[in-house]
């Protein structure tokens, strides 16, 4: 809950709701994209994914390179993006939860970090990404940014994102390993 600033142009939210393959709920609050507004509620939007022929040429170099393979995803990944403090927006709660106070005023919420849904959402997740990555030694190729490439004590990783998806490509699987334990206690 927050007070709002006058003049603020408050957008509304969605309840993302499904059964999953294992017959688990789940639930996503999602902001209303469609009703943001640019320069106001963000600044840019896009971000970069990685091409489909970028993709299937990883492949090729795994199996031309000897290197395994894994891929994974990010659970909730746009929510562990913070949102710049001129990109912070205000937001009424979903139909499901409660929407005025014990006072009768009507609740609002601060967003101060992305939200699926959000125009902004997906570009300041790649931004957190690629940060992570370089400092942990990947360097951005020029031509693909969604490939990043580390080669180091003679191990080489190539990791290709694809938005919340990453490709990773690895000759040693204890440095998989410890990367795979720093994105789990990162994420």
């Amino acid at each position: 809950m927050s007070t709002v600033p006058d003049g603020t142009k408050i957008i509304g939210s969605l309840t993302d709701r499904r059964i999953k393959r294992n017959g688990l709920y789940k639930s996503r609050i999602c902001s209303r994209g469609d009703q943001m507004t640019q320069g106001l509620h963000y600044n840019r939007s896009h971000s970069p994914t990685m091409m489909h022929v970028s993709q299937r040429c990883l492949y090729s170099i795994a199996c031309m390179g000897g290197f395994m393979i894994a891929g994974g995803d990010f659970s909730q990944a746009f929510t562990n993006a913070p949102l710049l403090p001129e990109e912070q927006y205000y937001m009424y709660p979903p139909p499901c939860a409660h929407q005025v106070d014990d006072n009768g005023n009507r609740i609002v919420w601060r967003v101060v970090k992305s939200l699926y849904g959000g125009c902004q959402a997906s570009r300041n997740w790649f931004l957190m990404l690629r940060k992570w990555l370089k400092a942990r030694g990947f360097k951005q190729c020029k031509t693909e940014p969604c490939i990043f490439t580390r080669v180091q004590n003679g191990k080489t990783m190539i990791i290709g994102a694809y938005v919340d998806d990453l490709l990773v490509l690895y000759d040693d699987t204890s440095d998989f390993d410890a990367l795979m334990a720093e994105i789990k206690r990162d994420f």
